[in-house]
């Protein structure tokens, strides 16, 4: 569904992504680690389209992406659940579900509000409460249910457990496995918790310094104790 074909990214003047080679299929999560400042984040935004790509080419169901602006390849089928959840603190919580569907019929954004509300049903007890007095996890929610709100096929997460307590983690990856395992979604995940990811990814790609320093299945990185810790130089989890 995605591939990147020896992508590199760039932030201004400075290559923060070199060569990647990557690839997620229909129904796999795959995890994208690395210490900070590793072009995490960078890659996410450029699959996206908010960060242009110097070199290579990121190609979504064979078709090259890379001209294309971000509301175009949410029209694809790409979703985006950014960094800091990046929710309308001023609009209510199904207003933020409204703006996520924007590419929706209004017959068609009630029917999907109703079935991401389902997968969350803390944010439907709160569906007129502003989105800015919700703690951090249901924030979290909120960012993941608006995302899905268009029926992606492929769903870029970035940093899910940030700050959040480990039951609202929990229940945040239970809903996207079960999205991969039932319907076919694409999940490509930058996740610092790495005891959390290596149990729900299918594989890893790890970053070092924006380049790609291992690559493999999370029951090979889960059979290597020290491996995800020697790579990243980070505690796991």
């Amino acid at each position: 569904m995605l591939e990147l074909a020896r992508v590199s990214v760039a932030r201004g003047e400075l290559r923060v992504v070199r060569d990647l080679e990557l690839t997620v299929s229909a129904g796999e999560m795959v995890a994208l680690l690395g210490p900070n400042g590793a072009g995490k984040t960078s890659t996410i935004m450029a699959i996206a389209g908010h960060v242009p790509v110097v070199e290579g080419t990121i190609r979504f169901e064979g078709r090259s992406i890379d001209t294309l602006s971000p509301p175009e390849r949410t029209r694809l089928g790409l979703g985006l659940v950014p960094e800091g959840r990046r929710i309308f603190p001023d609009l209510t919580v199904r207003e933020n579900l409204v703006v996520g569907g924007y590419l929706l019929s209004r017959g068609e954004a009630q029917k999907r509000e109703r079935e991401v509300t389902a997968l969350f049903p803390r944010l439907e007890e709160r569906r007129q409460q502003r989105a800015g007095t919700l703690s951090g996890g249901e924030q979290q929610m909120l960012s993941i249910a608006r995302a899905l709100m268009v029926r992606p096929r492929l769903l870029l997460v970035d940093e899910l457990s940030l700050g959040l307590m480990p039951a609202v983690v929990d229940l945040c990856f239970e809903v996207l496995v079960r999205l991969c395992r039932e319907q076919g979604l694409a999940c490509l995940v930058v996740e610092q918790n790495t005891q959390k990811i290596l149990t729900v990814a299918d594989r890893v790609t790890v970053l070092s310094a924006g380049r790609t320093v291992w690559q493999g299945t999370a029951e090979e990185a889960r059979a290597d104790e020290a491996l995800i810790d020697r790579m990243l130089g980070l505690e796991a989890g």
